[in-house]
């Protein structure tokens, strides 16, 4: 049938062909039924019968083809002459070769036609099989669509749990660093190399270190601690964490340096971070700023010490000053005896200037231990301080320069009058002794508040307002080891048989027992800085001081007078003094045998007594029984300093005219005069 249609169409060129002429259509014709006749040649292969048809066909074809140019020639003849026999043998050879071409093609199209049930056939098995295999892909196709189903909610599940996991870890990690961050200690952790892997703010604040730049680092650059005392590096804790695998803990006096140069006292402890199974994985660090605990407990234990020493040297110099006492008071009988014999007088006179030198020491002992004060007044200090103004410039050497700078409106405050003087001079004096080549003396007062945050500190202080009385000096300056010990009594720096070394101790203690407070700052090479504080009065004006000149001729009296001394000499002594001022004399050895005495002689004027004594009642105790007694009785107690002289329970009233050991011949004689006349009166 493939066959037909461009044999038909050649059919139909030929016919028209005498008309037309037309040539070239009728060449394509030819070639298209050529092009099939090959074509079918090769897809015929597949059938021997039909390909062996096909290829009797395609000789058939090739003959009729052979004798077409006669026919051609034929017709073109046809319009000139009559044909010749050749033309006409021609033309009935194309006519022979054109019928076996159709019975050709006839025979070829009966052979097709069990080719073409078969061909229906197979295309009807091709049709199935092409079904079968829809259908099986289809079948597959929804197999894999329900197997990606089914695997896209366990993906799909496996997902959220995953982000579901992050985001509970994303929580928990804000969680640590909130919780991290809120802790009032700082914290460092590090991995098991010693490297920073966390720090807090607090942490970032002492070591100067912010987290990012801190992060990785090895701990020994970030964290910088030395011993306070000796400066030299302290072993990294962490290293002792991994080495022990335990717990530790810095020694005391550990000070941190930070990344800028401050300093912070600390106390810390590092422990190792354990996993399940007991591995360490690194290390944790927790430490704290205790600049302010150690400073506070520092203060505690330097006034604690000076309590101490002040205790010990007072029950010292109370003894030591009794013997001084009979000493001094031997040697002024004996300057009597000895009349105008010139030798024999020069040597009283020197034993009894080394023994006033030896009361003074002992006095600077006492005043340094007394926990009370002596005449308490309220003062000016500008007032004590300009009419020193001679007394200082003679103190020091014409290269000191002295600078006073006085506030205006100045607080007043209550002291003796006489210790501050003292305490000023020890101060200048020492100013000197640090500028031996020259300098600059300051000398300035000022009103200060002290509040609770200096007071917390300072445990010594109690917040307030305080009159500050400031000399500073630029002299040589003292290290710290020289200030740990410079209140304490006896130290010195100066060379041997230059100092007493109780100069310093003297102002602590007069500061103390106003209730004022010192501080000293100084630095090696650059001076010193005294500062003095005294807690501001609330009277409205400044005392008098009394004219204290000494009387030519010494009171005296004819009373009679109950000595009381656990002291035997110190009684033999008293009695002397007394009879030698006209004074009649009864004594006793302690409270219990003087009361008896009193009982016993209702005629006794006045109580000499002195304060301390054994046998459980001190001379408070034995003035308040003793008044009770005998109505009317004078009162005078004598004492040297120890903590147990304080009067309490209302006895403070026979303390109004205490007299100090050691005291002279004249001490008596004023002092006993004038309670005995103040009483009379």
């Amino acid at each position: 049938d493939s066959m037909r249609p461009p044999m038909l169409k050649i059919e139909k060129i030929e016919h028209e062909y005498p008309e037309t002429g037309r040539q070239q259509a009728f060449r394509h014709a030819v070639d298209e039924l050529q092009e099939r006749v090959e074509r079918y040649l090769d897809v015929s292969g597949y059938n021997a019968s039909l390909h062996e048809q096909v290829t009797l066909f395609a000789q058939v074809v090739d003959k009729w083809l052979a004798h077409e140019s006669n026919w051609q020639a034929y017709i073109n003849s046809q319009a000139h002459a009559e044909k010749s026999p050749e033309e006409v043998a021609r033309y009935q050879q194309h006519n022979v070769a054109l019928g076996e071409f159709l019975q050709a093609l006839d025979a070829l199209a009966l052979g097709e036609q069990p080719i073409h049930s078969d061909i229906a056939e197979g295309q009807q098995a091709s049709m199935a099989l092409q079904v079968s295999a829809v259908l099986l892909i289809l079948y597959l196709l929804m197999l894999i669509i329900l197997f990606q189903r089914s695997t896209g909610k366990k993906l799909y599940a496996a997902f959220q749990g995953e982000r579901q996991a992050r985001h509970d870890l994303a929580e928990r990690e804000q969680y640590l660093s909130l919780t991290l961050n809120s802790i009032g200690d700082a914290i460092i952790a590090t991995d098991v190399d010693g490297c920073i892997t966390r720090m807090n703010p607090v942490a970032e604040q002492l070591t100067g270190w912010p987290e990012n730049d801190a992060r990785h680092k090895p701990l020994k650059q970030v964290f910088h601690i030395v011993n306070a005392m000796s400066r030299e590096l302290v072993t990294d804790p962490v290293e002792k964490v991994l080495e022990h695998g335990r717990i530790v803990g810095l020694a005391n006096h550990t000070v941190l340096i930070a990344r800028d140069g401050q300093e912070y006292q600390i106390a810390d402890s590092a422990a190792p971070i354990r996993s399940e199974t007991g591995e360490i994985l690194g290390v944790i660090l927790v430490f704290r700023d205790v600049t302010q605990q150690y400073l506070t407990e520092e203060a505690l234990r330097r006034s604690q010490k000076m309590e101490a020493i002040g205790q010990l040297t007072g029950g010292i110099a109370h003894d030591f000053n009794n013997q001084l006492g009979i000493t001094v008071g031997y040697l002024d009988f004996l300057k009597k005896h000895v009349g105008n014999e010139e030798k024999p007088a020069r040597w009283v006179d020197a034993a009894t200037k080394a023994t006033e030198r030896c009361i003074t020491l002992t006095r600077q002992l006492l005043n340094f231990s007394r926990s009370r004060g002596g005449e308490k007044r309220v003062v000016d200090i500008n007032a004590v301080l300009q009419e020193m103004e001679g007394l200082v410039a003679r103190s020091v050497t014409s290269e000191v320069t002295v600078q006073t700078f006085l506030a205006d409106e100045l607080w007043l405050t209550e002291v003796d009058p006489g210790e501050l003087q003292d305490a000023v001079l020890n101060l200048v004096i020492n100013a000197r002794h640090a500028m031996p080549d020259g300098g600059n003396l300051l000398i300035e007062t000022s009103n200060k508040y002290l509040d609770e945050g200096y007071a917390a500190i300072n445990p010594e202080v109690t917040a307030g307002e305080y009159v500050q009385l400031m000399l500073s000096d630029t002299g040589a300056g003292m290290d710290r080891k020289t200030l740990e010990h410079v209140f304490e009594p006896f130290f010195t720096t100066k060379e041997k048989g230059k100092g007493t070394g109780l100069g310093m101790a003297m102002v602590y203690g007069f500061a103390k027992r106003y209730g004022g407070y010192i501080k000293i700052y100084s630095e090696p090479g650059h001076g010193t800085t005294v500062r003095l504080y005294f807690p501001r009065s609330v009277s409205s004006g400044a005392t008098d001081q009394l004219d204290s000149a000494a009387e030519t001729d010494l009171p005296r009296g004819d009373e009679t007078v109950l000595i009381v001394d656990d002291e035997t000499d110190l009684l033999d002594l008293a009695e002397q003094y007394l009879a030698e001022l006209g004074y009649r004399t009864c004594r006793a050895e302690n409270g219990t045998e003087a009361l008896s005495v009193l009982a016993a002689n209702k005629n006794i004027d006045l109580l000499f007594s002195d304060v301390v004594m054994p046998g459980g009642m001190n001379g408070y105790e034995l003035a308040n029984q003793a008044t009770k007694q005998q109505a009317g009785l004078k009162v005078l107690l004598t004492s040297g300093f120890t903590s147990k002289t304080i009067a309490h329970n209302g006895l403070a009233r026979f303390s109004a005219h205490l007299l100090s050991k050691p005291y002279r011949m004249a001490d008596l004689a004023k002092r006993i005069r004038l309670v005995l006349d103040e009483t009379a009166g």
